[in-house]
């Protein structure tokens, strides 16, 4: 990847330093410098660097100024006078088009989140916490669970209401707008440590769509459930003056 000269000119950058890391004498292979330090040879780092520089324009949504020369120069090579970004879209083994697209996330970085994280320190501290709610003030307990097998994922929620149980293949955020009552408190748990601190730090990288769903989806329960207080509050009005 690129010229012959500088490839030269970084290999020996990157011979040297390994010198300097091993105190090795000056006449060691450069090779045996590398497989010692763990580190890729200087041609091998320079494509893994065009690889993943290909892979973040081809992953740019519809709406960036570069996408459609992006596009453009993900076809293929040119007869002649090739641009540097054609020769980076060559470098890459696998289509442009299985590729999968990022969209930059579209919620304020300053918002507050609607719902509060706990994640406890051991299996049996969580199923302590998990058993001392359900006996206080959580009306709607939500347990979710996921993976994923072949390219295929799957999901699972399961809702209890006041000991009832509720079986669905949703979110369980979804399972929540399902219920037709008004809900002080829910509580959704979940064994992926990663997910849920996921919840709270939302940026453009790849799986944010699902989580800005969820926090659309947390954001739509509220209004609702805030919607039925104020009927239900009207409706006593009435009925007192009556």
């Amino acid at each position: 990847m690129g010229s012959v000269a500088i490839t030269k000119k970084l290999q020996a950058v990157q011979r040297r330093a390994a010198i300097g890391i091993t105190g090795a004498i000056r006449t060691t292979a450069g090779d045996t410098l590398d497989a010692h330090l763990n580190m890729l040879p200087i041609e091998e780092t320079l494509r893994l660097t065009c690889q993943k520089a290909a892979a973040r324009l081809a992953s740019l949504p519809a709406t960036h100024p570069l996408s459609k020369f992006v596009k453009r120069a993900s076809r293929g090579l040119l007869q002649r006078h090739n641009a540097p970004l054609h020769r980076i879209f060559h470098s890459i083994d696998s289509k442009v088009d299985n590729l999968k697209t990022i969209t930059p996330a579209s919620r304020n970085p300053n918002a507050t989140n609607p719902f509060t994280i706990s994640i406890e320190e051991s299996r049996m501290l969580a199923k302590e916490a998990d058993n001392n709610s359900n006996g206080n003030n959580e009306q709607v307990v939500v347990y979710t669970d996921g993976s994923g097998m072949e390219g295929m994922i799957g999901a699972g929620a399961v809702l209890y209401r006041d000991r009832e149980k509720l079986v669905g293949i949703a979110l369980g955020v979804q399972l929540a707008k399902m219920e037709r009552i008004i809900i002080p408190c829910i509580k959704i748990s979940l064994d992926s440590q990663a997910a849920i601190q996921g919840m709270e730090n939302v940026s453009a990288k790849a799986g944010q769509h699902i989580i800005h769903k969820i926090h659309r989806a947390i954001d739509e329960l509220r209004n609702d459930q805030k919607r039925r207080q104020e009927l239900v509050e009207a409706s006593n009005d009435e009925t007192r003056i009556n």
